[in-house]
C-alpha cells in the first residue's frame, strides 16, 4: 500500500509536470503569434472617419533653416477589407500590386486615384508579406508566410498576369531585396537565413544562388548600398550585419557586426549613400546613423534622431523604410506613425507632425518619383492616398 501511493504520488508529479511544460509551450506559442502580423485579434473592428489632413514638414533637430518645405495631404480613401501587408509601384507609378490576405490586387493608379483594375492574382496559399516592383518592366515579386517566392509578368496585349514556378524557400519569406540589374534576389527569412537567387525576368525564371548565414531569428530588412559593394540586414536577434563582395567576387560574404549599444531588435535598415547607414530601434523611435570609417561602420551618436513619441515600441514589422533618392526624402514607420524625413547634405529635416494611422498595424510604400504614399491600416481597413509636394 505504502509502494503504491509512493507510485501514485510520482505519477500525479510527473503529470503536472508535463501539464506545466505544455502551458510554458502554449504560452511562448502565443507570444509569438502576438508578434508576428499574421495573427489577428479577434476584436470588433472600429471604424474611424477619416478627414483630409495637411500638413507641414519642418525641422525640428537640424539648427540651420530649413532648405525646404515639404507638404503632405490626403486626396483619397479606398476601402480594402482584406489585410494588406505590403504593396509597391511599377516605376511609372500607374499600377500598384497590393497585398489581399493570400492573394494580390492590381490597381490602376493615375493622377493620384487609384482605382481597382479588377485583376486578382492568386498563387500562394497563406498571407503575402512582401513586394518587389521592377524598374524596368512590368514584373514584380512576392513573398509569404507559405514560404514561397512567386514571379509575376504582365503578358502583352493583356490585362493578365503570368506567375513563375513558385520556390520553395522553406522559410516564411518576411522581405524581399532586388538588384539595380534585376538579376539577382534577396529573400530575408523567419529562420535568419538570407537566400540569394538568380533572376530572368524574360524568362520569369528564378534559380537558387547561394544562402548567407549569420543570423538567428526572422530579417527585418535587407538594403544595399549605391554600388552595390555592400549589403546590410537586421534581425530581431538584435543583431544588424554587413556583408561586402569584393569587385573580383561573384558573392556576398560576411563584414561585421554593427554596434548595438542599446541591445534591442530593429525592423528597418536602409543605406542612404554609399557610406551612410539608418537604423531604426523597436522598442524606442530612435534612429541611429552608421557611417563608415577606415573600413567599419561606426555609429555616430551625435546623429542620433529621436522620433516623436520615442517612448512607444514599434510592435510590427513589415513596411521598410524608404530612401528615395530622387526627391531625397527618408519614409521610416514606427508604431502607429508614418515619419517623412527630408535628407540634405547628409543632414536630417523631421517633420514636425508624422502621419497618424491610428494603429501600428499600417504598411505602405511610395511611389518612384516620390509625389504619392499610399498606406492601409487596420483601424479603417483602407488604402489612404497621400500626395507629397515639396517647395
Amino acid at each position: 500500500m505504502i509502494f503504491r501511493s509512493r507510485k501514485n504520488k510520482q505519477n500525479k508529479q510527473e503529470f503536472l509536470k508535463q501539464i506545466r511544460k505544455f502551458q510554458k509551450e502554449t504560452d511562448n506559442l502565443k507570444n509569438v503569434l502576438e508578434e508576428t502580423i499574421y495573427y489577428e485579434e479577434l476584436k470588433p473592428i472600429k471604424k474611424v472617419q477619416v478627414n483630409p489632413i495637411e500638413c507641414p514638414i519642418g525641422s525640428i533637430f537640424d539648427k540651420r533653416p530649413p532648405q525646404r518645405e515639404i507638404t503632405y495631404h490626403q486626396i483619397q480613401e479606398v476601402y480594402q477589407e482584406q489585410w494588406c501587408f505590403a504593396l509597391a509601384f511599377n516605376k511609372q507609378g500607374s499600377i500598384m500590386a497590393g497585398a489581399s490576405k493570400k492573394d494580390i490586387k492590381i490597381w490602376n493608379f493615375e493622377k493620384g486615384q487609384l482605382r481597382d483594375s479588377g485583376v486578382t492574382l492568386k498563387g500562394h496559399n497563406l498571407d503575402v508579406t512582401c513586394i518587389i516592383f521592377s524598374k524596368k518592366m512590368n514584373w514584380f515579386i512576392t513573398g509569404s508566410i507559405d514560404c514561397k517566392i512567386i514571379g509575376w509578368k504582365k503578358m502583352i496585349n493583356s490585362i493578365y498576369w503570368e506567375p513563375s514556378q513558385p520556390c520553395d524557400t522553406q522559410s516564411i519569406v518576411w522581405c524581399l531585396l532586388l538588384n539595380q540589374s534585376e538579376n539577382l534576389i534577396f529573400s530575408g527569412h523567419s529562420n535568419g537565413s538570407i537566400k540569394v537567387w538568380t533572376l530572368n525576368t524574360d524568362k520569369n525564371q528564378l534559380i537558387f544562388h547561394y544562402q548567407l548565414n549569420k543570423h538567428s531569428k526572422h530579417i527585418g530588412q535587407m538594403s544595399m548600398n549605391e554600388d552595390e559593394t555592400q549589403l546590410v540586414s537586421c534581425s530581431d536577434d538584435k543583431t544588424i550585419i554587413v556583408w561586402e563582395k569584393k569587385a573580383n567576387e561573384r558573392r556576398f560574404k560576411f563584414k561585421q557586426v554593427l554596434e548595438n549599444l542599446k541591445n534591442d531588435n530593429g525592423f528597418r535598415v536602409c543605406f542612404l549613400n554609399k557610406d551612410t547607414i539608418a537604423w531604426c530601434q523597436e522598442n524606442q523611435g530612435s534612429i541611429h546613423i552608421y557611417k563608415q570609417e577606415l573600413e567599419k561602420f561606426v555609429d555616430k551618436k551625435e546623429l542620433q534622431i529621436n522620433l516623436k513619441n520615442l517612448d512607444l515600441k514599434d510592435g510590427q514589422s513589415l513596411f521598410p523604410s524608404i530612401y528615395n533618392k530622387a526627391k531625397q526624402i527618408f519614409i521610416i514607420k514606427h508604431n502607429k506613425y508614418v515619419n517623412i524625413l527630408s535628407y540634405q547634405n547628409q543632414s536630417f529635416n523631421v517633420q514636425s507632425e508624422p502621419i497618424d494611422c491610428r494603429s501600428c498595424k499600417n504598411y505602405g510604400n511610395i511611389t518612384e518619383d516620390g509625389n504619392y504614399l499610399i498606406v492601409w491600416n487596420d483601424q479603417t481597413l483602407s488604402f489612404h492616398v497621400y500626395e507629397l509636394k515639396y517647395q
